[in-house]
């Protein structure tokens, strides 16, 4: 089965399921993350720029893990999360069918397009 790579968001699929399904992927929601950082800044960015900080749910926990040792600088509150659909999102559904037979499908949205991804392969789960 051939991967594919989503060149919008990152994700990796194949085109078919079992028993012969199709697939079509739409790239999932980014979530976005508002949180007081150590400085007292209050922020609001996609939850990937949170790499490497903890986010806590609130000051009492953030004091606590101080007390305990953790670094202020690693940690952040968050105030609170929302979901935005993602810039340049692809939807591979079908948005309609074009030539003299309906062979070519048009996509909801191209996105930034996907690549074939050989060195990768599909793992099932049992």
């Amino acid at each position: 089965m051939a991967m594919h790579e989503c060149l919008s968001c990152g994700g990796t699929y194949d085109d078919g399921l079992a028993r012969g399904a199709s697939y079509f992927h739409v790239c999932p929601p980014e979530s976005l993350v508002e949180a007081q950082l150590a400085s007292g800044v209050v922020v609001t960015l996609p939850l990937a720029a949170f790499a490497g900080l903890s986010l806590v749910p609130d000051v009492a926990t953030r004091d606590r893990l101080i007390d305990a040792g953790a670094p202020p600088d690693t940690l952040a509150v968050e105030r609170a999360r929302t979901e935005r659909r993602r810039a340049g999102h692809r939807n591979e559904n079908t948005l309609r069918r074009e030539g003299p037979t309906g062979e070519l499908r048009v996509l909801v949205r191209e996105g930034a397009g996907r690549r074939l991804r050989p060195d990768l392969e599909l793992v099932l789960e049992r």
